[in-house]
């Protein structure tokens, strides 16, 4: 009996170390499946760090430059401009930044690119800002009643530089700074029969001579000031009538007056001597390059520009030019007129005028130094 206790109580130890021996002494888990392995720290991620996120509304206007953040405490006058890469709309954005901030305002510059659906959403962009006024120089006048529209309902003061607009009554409000189109186109046409006599084109019976008439005509303005440069010629040089004009279509760039010149001048093989006018100096000047690219001398071409954008350029290259002269307007001083016409409303209460003229001088290749004083 002894015996057989003994077998039984061995026996039971074998089993019990049989099934130590089968288990781990500290259970671990296994890890979860759905858990990938972490990845090591100089792995690219996914998605690029470079790639910008896609903007989900993309903004219609931008400004020319970028500006520091606009001082809070100001009042801001908004400037929508129709070209703002332009050189004459270069020197209006200076002029009204520089006068603003003189008479305590923040200026916020809009270029439109001549786009007028772009120019509307601009009015609509600065209306809602609640700006102390506008200035603006339109892209198409077409667009004068709805802009004017606008400005009466917002109840915010509006200057329009040089493109006049109209209302639905086809009224011009109160508020143009510029120059009156007609007497400046007058001014060139003037300039221009000076130097037809002066080189004796008159005298010269050999000599075929048109009238290049370089034409927006999607522009009112710019159709007065041809017309006035124009007919004044013709008021001088009875020898010409309009049977001698050439109208060449424009829009507003050089790049297009040059392309549209030199089809006109193929077109017109038999002149000998172009005389050019335009609404600015784009016009003339890139109508010259288009004679120039056709072997035209520039002693047989006698171009007369509005504005002087590209005077301090041209002039100082000190080679010949069939941009002879050109009607100049400080655009740098209009913007700051205009600036001032709203400033007086503003502060003084006083009156919109009608309208305020900026003064204009003929310039060429022997004062433009004198004038242009920072031409280097």
């Amino acid at each position: 009996m002894k015996r057989y206790r003994l077998l039984l109580i061995f026996a039971v130890m074998l089993v019990v170390l049989s099934m130590q021996g089968c288990a781990s002494p500290t259970p671990v888990p296994p890890p979860a499946p759905t858990q990938p392995p972490a990845q090591p720290a100089t792995q690219a991620p996914a998605q690029p760090a470079t790639e910008a996120p896609k903007p989900t509304t993309p903004p219609t206007v931008a400004p020319t430059t970028a500006a520091a953040a606009p001082d809070s405490g100001k009042p801001t006058i908004a400037y929508i401009v129709k070209l703002g890469d332009q050189p004459w709309f270069v020197a209006e954005a200076k002029g009204l930044k520089d006068k603003a901030a003189e008479l305590g305002y923040n200026a916020e510059i809009i270029d439109v690119q001549s786009d007028a659906n772009k120019a509307l959403n601009a009015f609509d962009t600065v209306i809602a800002q609640k700006v102390a006024g506008i200035v603006t120089c339109v892209p198409d006048q077409k667009i004068g009643p709805a802009v004017i529209s606008k400005m009466k309902a917002a109840n915010i003061p509006l200057v329009v530089e040089h493109d006049v607009i109209k209302d639905d009554a086809g009224k011009t409000p109160p508020g143009f700074v510029g120059f009156d189109s007609y007497s400046l186109g007058a001014d060139a046409g003037t300039a221009a029969a000076d130097l037809y006599e002066k080189n004796g084109w008159a005298n010269n019976s050999k000599a075929v001579v048109k009238i290049a008439s370089i034409d927006d005509k999607k522009t009112s303005v710019c159709m007065d000031r041809t017309r006035g440069a124009v007919e004044k010629f013709l008021s001088r040089e009875k020898n010409f009538t309009q049977k001698d004009v050439i109208s060449v279509p424009y829009d507003n760039t050089l790049n297009g007056a040059l392309t549209s010149m030199s089809t006109t001048v193929t077109a017109n093989p038999s002149v000998t001597n172009w005389i050019l006018f335009s609404c600015n100096d784009d016009g003339v000047l890139g109508g010259w390059r288009g004679l120039e690219g056709a072997s035209v001398k520039a002693d047989n071409v006698i171009g007369v520009g509005l504005g002087g954008a590209f005077a301090c350029e041209e002039f100082k290259r000190g080679e010949p030019s069939g941009y002879k002269a050109t009607i100049y307007v400080d655009a740098y001083t209009s913007a700051q007129t205009a600036v001032q016409v709203l400033d007086n409303f503003l502060k003084k209460a006083m009156p919109m005028p009608d309208h305020t003229y900026v003064k204009s001088i003929l310039m060429n290749s022997d004062n433009y130094k004198s004038i242009l004083t920072d031409c280097k």
